[in-house]
């Protein structure tokens, strides 16, 4: 059984990332939430226009178009508006971050039910769901947004305003299929990451610098580059010797013997051979693969060598334990400020930019805006500027000096020009890319627009005309594996699997498995109780070719989401704690400490401890939750 996310949901539901550390809050009850509610993850929150319930209570996720009037959720309007609300920042929707994220919640549930990529009926789980994974933080960014106690500890800031900016984005998502990623930039600003290296931290949004992430134990610790066991990966996405990333962390590698698809499987000492890992060749053997361990590299004459320190003689990089040859001398990594020509040359903490090793500019810093990582997180290149700045978002028909500033999805910096001699920039206006417009690629243009590269300018889409998302298509037309604009197929045609919904007509359908094997034709995903050949409705389950309730204590887990259950604690059929994308599993109860879990949702006392038992079939233990 597998519940497969559509359309829409789809988009967002696997941008969700769990950070590494959240709150630990004691266990909600009237005793302890008198002047509150409790939330679906145990927590008190104080009742404001998305967080509704007083005594204690269950708190209720109040929809957007409604106020929290005493305790009860009231359609807005009936005697309390959004400016008059009892939460923080005086009611808004986007006033503090808890307001944010429940507001976040409920939009979104509501603009996929809108757009036909939710049963109306699950509405009030989606939005459940969604405010127990808010506590992991909810990935708009390549590490996640903060969790809700980093925000309230000081360890991330929030801006209400661009927390607004984010809602409104939401509000104004297309349903035909246009980036969903670009839409939702501007939720990427609502949060700033506070914590420099060595610092405190609980997840690893709160990390300023983006070669760093949030490790250490579970209720202390601190921003470092990682790479060590049960530590997260690198920012490279490596961990040191002899541990292999695997899902963001770093686990020790496969032993020799064990089952592989590939040698990614297998780790940076073995390689897979026969669907089985094979350790690697060392000094003195054969490498007719061209491949050593680690430490050894494979000469011209096809046998492993060791290494070659500091100082001795080369032909290649590879040859040295540095992997930097230079002059005929395997040599050091260069520090920051030194002259560079290639990647191998300097330190990893300074990547060569424009011929010399530079570390990602700080607010003001000189930056290339062609070049990745040339500013720290949290910032980006000026185009026109040319300097490190901070996040803003540029609503559509206000001037702007970067696209990467324009709010609203497909919006580009219309007519900007950059000056690079030390003339004068001329700003643009954040609007829609228009044919004819200037492009460096298919994403600098509008929709149903591609970039011509001959004339490198928008031109418009046409049949079979290159694209590199279906945004670049005409709206009849989907974007193939092949980057080229295919016809949508019809209801009941046979479609295209690897595009699902993109390469359906009509909205709500999407490309699914059928009866024959290898076919896949355009329908509506099944519903509960209808007849189903592995996917169904978010919420539902196929469980023996029939979809069945899921995401309640007793019932199948909702498989598409981080979280599994709306209630309870979702576990394998033996017993351990299932992970995301794990398979099936059943929502039990919240567990007693000691016991196997997957989320702090998951256990009596609130807290999951992850660091207890990274690699086993568990990915926590329940334990006393922190001071």
């Amino acid at each position: 059984m597998r519940a497969t996310p559509v359309s829409l949901l789809t988009g967002l539901v696997f941008g969700f990332v769990l950070a590494t550390f959240q709150a630990c809050p004691a266990v909600c009850s009237p005793a302890t939430c008198a002047t509150g509610c409790c939330d679906t993850a145990g927590r008190c929150q104080q009742s404001g226009n998305f967080t509704c319930g007083t005594n204690g209570g269950r708190c209720a996720a109040c929809s957007v178009s409604e106020s929290c009037v005493g305790g009860t959720c009231s359609p807005t309007g009936s005697g309390a508006g959004p400016a008059g609300g009892g939460g923080a920042g005086g009611g808004s929707a986007a006033g503090s971050y808890s307001a944010f994220l429940t507001s976040f919640a409920n939009a979104y549930c509501q603009k996929a039910v809108q757009c036909g990529s939710l049963a109306a009926s699950t509405q009030a789980d989606c939005a459940a769901l969604l405010v127990i994974v808010r506590g992991y933080g909810i990935g708009f960014g390549s590490s996640g947004s903060p969790s809700e106690r980093s925000v309230a500890r000081g360890a991330s800031t929030y801006d209400a305003a661009q927390g607004q900016a984010c809602l409104a984005s939401v509000a104004a998502l297309s349903c035909d299929r246009v980036g969903l990623s670009a839409n939702l930039q501007a939720c990427t600003r609502a949060t700033t990451p506070a914590v420099a290296a060595g610092g405190a931290c609980f997840g690893s949004a709160d990390c300023s610098d983006r070669t760093l992430s949030c490790n250490g134990a579970a209720c202390g610790r601190m921003c470092t580059p990682g790479g060590n066991l049960g530590e997260a990966c690198k920012s490279d996405g490596t961990c040191n010797v002899p541990f292999l990333c695997r899902s963001g962390l770093c686990q020790p590698e496969p032993a020799p013997g064990t089952s592989c698809t590939s040698s990614f499987d297998c780790g940076s000492r073995a390689m897979c051979t026969n669907n089985r890992c094979a350790t690697l060749p060392g000094p003195g053997q054969s490498c007719p693969s061209f491949q050593c361990l680690p430490e050894a590299y494979c000469d011209g004459t096809r046998v492993c060598r060791a290494k070659k320190m500091v100082g001795a003689t080369c032909v290649s990089s590879p040859e040295c334990e540095t992997q930097r040859c230079a002059a005929s001398v395997c040599a050091a990594r260069l520090p920051a400020g030194s002259t560079c020509t290639g990647f191998n040359d300097c330190v990893s903490t300074a990547p060569c930019q424009n011929g010399r090793c530079t570390p990602p500019g700080t607010t003001g810093q000189p930056c290339d805006p062609q070049s990745f990582g040339n500013c720290e997180r949290s910032l980006s290149c000026d185009d026109a500027l040319r300097t490190c700045q901070p996040f803003t978002s540029v609503m559509t028909g206000q001037a702007c000096s970067s696209t990467r500033s324009c709010a609203g999805g497909l919006n580009v910096c219309r007519n900007l020009v950059v000056v690079t001699d030390g003339g004068m920039s001329q700003a643009g206006t954040c609007g829609p890319a228009q044919v004819g417009d200037p492009c460096r690629g298919n994403s600098d243009c509008g929709v149903a627009q591609h970039c011509d590269m001959a004339s490198r300018r928008c031109a418009a889409a046409g049949p079979a005309s290159p694209c590199s998302s279906s945004n670049n298509c005409r709206t009849t037309d989907y974007c193939t594996s092949r980057n080229l604009c295919a016809t949508r197929a019809a209801a009941g045609q046979v479609c295209d699997s690897a595009a699902s919904s993109e390469s359906c007509a009509a909205m709500g359908e999407s490309c699914l498995p059928t009866a024959t094997p290898g076919q896949s034709r355009c329908q509506r995903v099944p519903e509960l109780g209808q007849p189903c050949f592995g996917t169904c409705v978010p919420f539902s389950a196929c469980v023996n070719g029939t979809c069945v309730a899921a995401g309640r204590q007793g019932q199948p887990c909702v498989d598409s989401f981080p979280v599994g259950c709306v209630t309870g604690e979702c576990l394998l059929a033996d017993g351990g704690a299932k992970g995301f994308g794990d398979g099936d599993g059943t929502c039990q109860p919240p567990r007693a400490n000691g016991q196997a879990c997957s989320s702090d949702v998951g256990c009596q006392s609130g807290f999951c401890d992850r660091v207890a038992t990274l690699f086993s079939s568990t990915l926590g233990v329940c334990a006393a939750a922190c001071p």
